[in-house]
């Protein structure tokens, strides 16, 4: 059965924002969704077991894809030069592409959502606004 492995590493440079960043889906059909908080980056995607997110499928590179945080703390994603491609939407990574909430990102053959919590200011009596979407998704 395929797993995904989170990797506890060092903070390189988290966005500064009102936003917490994730990324959901699953490895296979018979996985339950999993849906990983972006909040260490560079956030490597590959089949290595030291990748942020493990992906331990043959159609995946050992290194395939990273997203990290420009200078106006956009996501931004590259593809790490893979065998079977990073795609945004269906479309090819060429270089590097910033990310939106509800963006589909496929590794190779695996697709998942780029989804964000919006964090309100104040009290931790305040609602956490969450799309109703992604929750269906994982």
């Amino acid at each position: 059965m395929n797993q995904i492995n989170f990797i506890d590493r060092p903070n390189s440079g988290s966005p500064v924002s009102d936003r917490e960043w994730f990324i959901a889906g699953q490895v296979s059909d018979n996985d339950p969704a999993r849906r990983v908080v972006l909040n260490k980056f560079p956030f490597v995607v590959g089949r290595r077991t030291d990748c942020q997110l493990c992906l331990p499928l043959a159609c995946v590179s050992k290194s395939h894809a990273e997203i990290i945080v420009d200078d106006q703390q956009n996501l931004i994603i590259r593809d790490l030069g893979s065998t079977n491609g990073t795609f945004v939407n269906g479309e090819q990574l060429k270089g590097d592409r910033t990310l939106k909430e509800n963006d589909l990102v496929h590794f190779a053959t695996l697709v998942f959502r780029i989804g964000c919590t919006r964090l309100t200011q104040g009290t931790s009596n305040n609602t956490i606004e969450q799309s109703v979407g992604d929750q269906a998704l994982a």
